[in-house]
């Protein structure tokens, strides 16, 4: 029979996201066999099949419970009203939990139209999952104390979350004894595995955590199935796996777990990891617990073909000879990133090619800041000098810089564009440009009140090995030995060559503007940023990009020019 939904899988109306997570009107999540590459005994008659809950809706298991707590309690309308229907009691939902049900409970009760969700959970939770729940609206507070805490704890977070859900307007569905925990996997999990596989299915594994998986499961699977072998996974004493718990950990939890499994099986938390790694790059993009809940049934019939006893897990009729197994992956990998590099053999991660530049070349790049020559002569007013003007000169004769002083006072443009002609080595940058300010506030030009910004020219080749630049405009000389040493070389062609002079360039733009001339160090720091333009000169432009980038997250407005010098030459 068909599954609605299962033609067009479409949802739409007023409810369509409540339709779209009700497993009822949804298709049933896959069942996938996964390779014989991560199935040891497929030459056994072995066939591993993935039941990814990890596709429901919310991405997580956790769905389908917290889906049905919400219900039973009357939640679906996102009100919960008495028998007379006056307004309802419940608008904020409160429960102890560090991942997936608390973020399900949080996405549904938002459907339903609740005010919000609060999660309790152990302050020795993950930021990434801290900052995954805060994602999803939730209100947090954290507890000390064990990060699983036994459920009758009154000093544990557990408790806690029970005494807040007495409150009015408040509550706790308590995953930990809410019998619509189980139910829901009753009603759903078992419900779609045998509309999938039918007496296909011979071997059941679930982790167990609240036990609600492995309990709805195992006990109504058994009843369509009474062939089927369970088996629960936990984890090995003093270890942590995200979502399952210990066996001495379960032993409070009141579902009638004892009954819905066969066996049990304990798994480490690097096997989990492992095989969670392993699943995702064969393509089915499951959590650790997923690779938990594998790993179980790894060990499981490792253990019975030891014994010679794996003929006896196939079904006696069916006649096939094969041995069916599901496993059940219960999310997906990605909230959990930062735990496989501890988790799993660094000999299963790759190298990564130029990795000394993840801590340099930081800041951002934009393709505007790097004009071309023509775009530079323009925006900048720059003119050939009939002298030679040798770039980084410490002599910049005053006549010179009189001459053009009394140019940029008379000129009927705008001082925008001279104001790069007035500043030289011998004459201070500040003093120049503090002139040229005193003289446009005593002018009747249209652009005496705008704050215009003044190009300052910044060389960084060695002068003693390059051809001097000729510009009637004053630039300093900021000498690279890193460029020095690597001219001919693109920066970002050669990681070592682009560490450097990042490295050397940073401090330059730093508060203290270490590195750079005396005067024109003084005049950065005195002057407001806004009103210089800090045009950078090399080569071939591509170390003035780098620069370009650092000045521009210094908060300067900063440029460079593509093809460098050479081309800026060849342009003017």
């Amino acid at each position: 029979m068909a599954l609605p939904g299962d033609i067009k899988n479409v949802f739409r109306g007023p409810r369509s996201l409540h339709d779209f997570y009700d497993p009822d009107k949804n298709v049933a999540t896959p069942l996938v066999e996964i390779p014989s590459s991560l199935n040891p005994f497929y030459q056994d008659g072995v066939r591993i099949f993935a039941k990814l809950h990890s596709d429901l809706p919310a991405k997580n298991v956790k769905s389908l419970p917290a889906l049905n707590m919400l219900r039973q309690a009357g939640l679906d309308a996102g009100l919960s009203s008495d028998s007379k229907g006056e307004q309802p009691s419940v608008s904020n939902i409160v429960e102890y939990s560090s991942g997936s049900t608390v973020i399900s409970l949080a996405i549904i009760a938002n459907i339903f139209g609740l005010d919000g969700v609060t999660a309790y959970l152990s302050n020795k939770t993950s930021k990434a999952k801290l900052d995954l729940m805060r994602f999803f609206g939730l209100k947090l507070r954290v507890f000390g104390g064990p990060s699983q805490p036994e459920p009758a704890d009154v000093r544990g977070g557990i408790c806690a979350a029970a005494e807040h859900g007495k409150k009015n307007g408040w509550y706790n569905p308590n995953q930990y004894e809410n019998e619509a925990n189980w139910q829901a996997h009753a009603q759903w999990t078992a419900t779609q595995l045998d509309r999938q596989l039918g007496h296909e299915l011979d071997i059941l594994v679930a982790g167990m955590g609240t036990s609600g998986t492995m309990t709805g499961t195992g006990l109504a699977i058994k009843k369509l199935q009474p062939h089927v072998h369970r088996v629960g996974v936990t984890t090995q004493p003093g270890d942590r796996v995200p979502g399952p718990r210990s066996e001495a950990l379960l032993a409070p939890v009141t579902f009638p777990w004892r009954e819905s499994i066969d066996a049990m099986e304990w798994v480490g938390s690097r096997d989990a990891y492992t095989l969670s790694l392993k699943l995702c790059r064969h393509g089915l993009l499951v959590g650790p617990s997923s690779g938990f809940n594998l790993q179980g049934l790894h060990q499981h019939l490792g253990r019975y073909k030891e014994e010679g006893r794996l003929d006896s897990l196939r079904h006696p009729t069916r006649g096939d000879g094969l041995i069916n197994a599901v496993f059940i992956c219960c999310d997906g990998p990605y909230q959990y990133i930062d735990e496989y590099w501890n988790k799993v053999d660094a000999s299963e991660f790759e190298s990564i090619d130029d990795d000394i530049l993840l801590d340099v070349d930081t800041h951002r790049y934009d393709d505007a800041w790097e004009l071309d020559a023509a775009d530079a002569i323009s925006r900048f007013g720059l003119v050939r000098s009939n002298s030679v003007l040798e770039t980084g000169s410490d002599v910049y004769e005053r006549e010179h810089a009189d001459k053009l002083f009394e140019a940029a006072i008379h000129a009927e443009d705008s001082l925008v564009s001279v104001a790069p002609s007035l500043s030289s080595r011998s004459t201070s940058l500040g003093s120049i440009f503090d002139s040229v300010t005193d003289a446009s506030s005593i002018s009747s030009d249209s652009h005496s009140s705008k704050s215009d910004a003044v190009p300052v020219f910044i060389d960084l080749r060695d002068q003693t090995e390059c051809q001097p630049l000729a510009l009637v405009h004053p630039i300093f000389s900021v000498p690279l030995d890193s460029l020095s040493a690597h001219k001919d070389t693109c920066p970002f062609s050669d990681a070592r060559v682009l560490r450097a002079q990042w490295l050397e360039l940073k401090p330059l733009f730093s508060k203290e503007h270490e590195g750079l001339p005396a005067d024109l160090r003084a005049h950065l720091v005195g002057s407001d940023v806004a009103e210089l333009d800090l045009v950078f000169l090399c080569h071939t432009g591509s170390t003035s990009r780098i620069v370009t980038s650092i000045a521009r997250d210094a908060g300067y407005s900063a440029w460079s020019i593509a093809g460098g010098v050479k081309s800026l030459v060849a342009a003017l």
